[in-house]
């Protein structure tokens, strides 16, 4: 297995990607606003995907939207904003 490191990314045999990601209490509030007093703020782990939006998105869906909650829908916005927090920062 190829490994190659760019600026703390971890590239795989260049089919997948592999970076340390941390989620702050802001963050997690700004994703979903009940996650904030979760026991999973200010956690760093590794993110594996096909791209590093992929592996944001996987890791935050893992970490703010893993969280059961009876309100209806909560999940399906949790996972947009997901996506969105992560074109967000692609994109800087």
């Amino acid at each position: 297995m190829k490994k190659m490191v760019q600026d703390e990314i971890l590239v795989l045999d260049g089919n997948f990607v592999c970076e340390p990601m941390h989620f702050s209490k802001n963050m997690l509030g700004k994703i979903r606003p009940s996650s904030k007093d979760s026991p999973h703020t200010d956690t760093s782990i590794i993110a594996c995907g096909v791209s590093q939006v992929d592996a944001f998105v996987d890791a935050c869906a893992s970490i703010a939207c893993g969280i059961n909650n009876p309100v209806p829908d909560e999940n399906n916005v949790c996972l947009r904003r997901c996506k969105e927090e992560s074109l967000r920062f692609s994109s800087i």
